[in-house]
């Protein structure tokens, strides 16, 4: 699937929230493609495969409730 930069995620296991960033999901930025904050260890960057599964809490240009 393909996200659009600002969508957002959540994990709640984690306690993680990730922010899409503008850059692509093709080497050599694949492992920076989202922007993570913790409330343990700080911010990190990972790909859209680590965060793919986790719940959507904005997608940008949808409606929100």
């Amino acid at each position: 699937m393909s996200y659009a930069t600002g969508h957002v995620k959540h994990d709640e296991t984690s306690e993680s929230v990730a922010i899409r960033t503008h850059l692509p999901d093709e080497q050599p930025f694949a492992d920076k493609a989202w922007l993570v904050a913790t409330a343990r260890m700080g911010a990190h960057l990972k790909s859209t495969a680590d965060v793919e599964s986790w719940p959507d809490l904005f997608a940008p240009g949808v409606a929100q409730e």
